[in-house]
């Protein structure tokens, strides 16, 4: 019979916890969508989960070239569908390996946004994602339009915006065009700026031809205030988030790469460098990394980007749900 093992595991940074179901074979779970969210749902009422908004499905890989397989569920309270099965987490990702007790280095495929990535621990014991491209990706590959700058409209104006793909789709918004100075005015800013955010989320999410009441694309706002580094606050399911998301750290590295682009500029600005990239949030400092090159023939190229850092605790290990939960989709 399949095991099945459960944890809940906290990462630091992350707006909650994340539930950890791992099982020791490839394929072990579910495959139709349907089913999937069924087992999550199940196992949601089971736990009474409600404050967990995060699911890790994890087993070994069934490609050579990897060791774990990983798929990630956003729940969505109140939405049509209730979970979301196209968005990935960097900071669940960390969860899954901290739960199957890995240091690493882990090489993990991530079925449902098809990134890559190499997980692993540094002499303290903190975890660190890093999204790899072998081989090397185009950096004007990550932009979502292929435009560097597009414009959306949200209450009646038009805000440029760069829209970059790398762990998740972004929307990267300069804080001066929203009339934000300094680090205090954009942490501290409050639900009017979180409703124009949502707007302008799902304006592109219209763009991109993706539900507009789904967790993509993802937004965040960023600042250039002070020599050497940027300011970033983003917006999570439900509200905002008290840092940002591993994706969202490792995507903004990698945008500040792209000439043209909303944190290039800023990046520019600030003379802040995207293969070390200081991030102020409301949650503390963040590093992030965005390793580029030039080809032979010109142009830049992305090799990979991530964070590196990361504590994680397990909060609880669930010994009763591993066999129940089996049973029950089985026998469904």
């Amino acid at each position: 019979m399949t095991l099945v093992t459960a944890h809940t595991v906290r990462v630091h940074g992350a707006p909650c916890p994340t539930l950890v179901l791992a099982a020791d074979r490839p394929g072990a779970f579910p495959s139709q969508q349907a089913e999937l969210t069924g087992l999550l749902e199940r196992v949601r009422r089971r736990l009474a989960a409600d404050g967990v908004l995060k699911f890790a499905l994890v087993t070994p890989s069934a490609d050579a070239a990897h060791d774990l397989d990983y798929t990630f569920a956003q729940y969505l309270p109140g939405a049509p569908g209730r979970f979301d099965l196209r968005a990935g987490c960097g900071h669940s990702l960390l969860a899954s390996v901290a739960a199957l007790g890995h240091r690493g280095p882990v090489r993990v495929r991530m079925l449902n946004t098809g990134e890559r990535a190499v997980c692993s621990a540094d002499p303290a014991g903190r975890l660190g994602a890093r999204f790899v491209h072998d081989p090397p990706l185009p950096v004007r590959r990550l932009l979502t339009t292929g435009r560097p700058v597009d414009l959306l409209r949200a209450d009646g104006r038009p805000y440029p915006v760069s829209l970059v793909t790398l762990g998740n789709p972004y929307v990267f918004l300069d804080a001066a065009r929203l009339q934000l100075a300094c680090p205090e005015a954009l942490f501290g800013a409050g639900a009017p700026l979180l409703r124009r955010l949502e707007r302008l989320r799902r304006a592109a999410a219209r763009l991109l031809g993706l539900h507009p009441c789904g967790a993509l694309p993802k937004v965040a706002v960023v600042g250039a205030f002070g020599p050497g580094r940027l300011a970033v606050r983003a917006v999570t399911v439900p509200g905002w988030h008290p840092g940002i998301a591993l994706t969202g750290a490792a995507c903004l590295a990698a945008a500040c790469a792209v000439e043209g682009t909303v944190p290039h500029a800023l990046a520019t600005s600030a003379g802040a460098a995207p293969d070390a990239l200081c991030l102020d949030t409301p949650g503390g400092t963040v590093r992030a990394t965005a390793a580029t090159g030039t080809a032979p023939g010109g142009g830049q190229m992305l090799y990979g980007a991530g964070v590196e850092h990361k504590r994680a605790t397990v909060l609880a290990r669930h010994p009763e749900l591993g066999p129940a939960l089996w049973r029950t989709y089985a026998t469904a």
